[in-house]
């Protein structure tokens, strides 16, 4: 009787072990989508990597091709300096530096958390500076041209 229930019991969990565990691996391997949806807040990124994480070793397992799949979510981010020092941290790793994941994620927070510190975290460019105060001479000279 109770070695019967136990055999149903693990029949129902293993399926939704392994559901989840691919629920998590496809979640790491769409960071890119999940920077946009913190936007882009590399602290918030980085918890919710690590939840991810640990996840999949709660469930005896551990991620594969984890620094390939930062890489593409850092890379997702909105801000320019952010996104100049995550490219020379790849070339970097490229070049044969090796990065732990661990190593990967503190080092981005560092830099975002200076960027944020610094208030220039999402600041525009001077080129998109210069676009955007273009564009609002154009819309005020339309703008009296129909006056």
């Amino acid at each position: 009787d109770g070695l019967l229930y136990f055999k149903v019991l693990i029949q129902i969990v293993q399926p939704n072990t392994r559901t989840t565990i691919a629920n998590i691996n496809h979640k790491l391997e769409s960071l890119d989508s999940m920077m946009v949806k913190v936007d882009y807040n590399v602290k918030q990124f980085n918890e919710q990597v690590q939840v991810l994480v640990d996840a999949l070793a709660a469930a005896g397992e551990t991620p594969h091709n984890l620094v390939q799949h930062l890489w593409k979510g850092y890379r997702a981010c909105a801000d320019k300096s952010f996104l100049d020092y995550i490219k020379r941290r790849h070339q970097d790793w490229n070049h044969g530096m090796d990065i732990t994941p661990k190593q990967l994620m503190m080092e981005a927070e560092e830099e975002y958390q200076s960027l944020v510190d610094d208030q220039v975290w999402l600041e525009p460019s001077a080129e998109e500076k210069q676009i955007s105060a273009l564009v609002a001479q154009l819309q005020e000279l339309n703008s009296r041209m129909k006056d």
